[in-house]
């Protein structure tokens, strides 16, 4: 989907842990089921783009399925804009972690990543030093 500078700031404004990365992709021909117009392509039918890929320190140690909510935003976006059935039909087959499970918060494995183990590990130390500097 090809958007304007404006959309793309909002879009960066919203999306936390993701940065935006070059990519080549081979977008829809014109007359594919579900291509709005055609996006241009160079040689061999592959285009430059930019896709928002998650910062190192924020992936997941497993895969996790996103929140209903988010999975819906995603889809419902995806029909707005013409997304290929086929893709369309792999999102719709996605799992998503149930209002119920995420009540009172995500489960624990949500923050598993590098950033969390590290900001566990500074809170654990600054704990320490702070326990230390009350016992002298």
């Amino acid at each position: 989907m090809a958007m304007g500078r404006g959309d793309l700031r909002k879009l960066q404004s919203a999306e936390v842990g993701y940065r935006l990365a070059p990519a080549t992709v081979r977008p829809y021909a014109p007359g594919d089921a579900g291509a709005p117009g055609a996006f241009p392509a160079g040689p061999g039918g592959l285009a430059r783009a930019h896709v928002f890929v998650s910062d190192p320190g924020v992936v997941l140690r497993e895969s996790l399925p996103p929140r209903r909510a988010y999975a819906d935003k995603l889809r419902d976006g995806a029909r707005q804009n013409g997304v290929h059935p086929a893709h369309l039909a792999r999102l719709e087959s996605l799992p998503t972690l149930s209002p119920a499970a995420s009540r009172g918060g995500l489960p624990a494995a949500y923050s598993d990543t590098r950033n969390g183990l590290l900001g566990r590990a500074f809170l654990a130390a600054a704990g320490a030093a702070l326990a230390g500097a009350f016992l002298r």
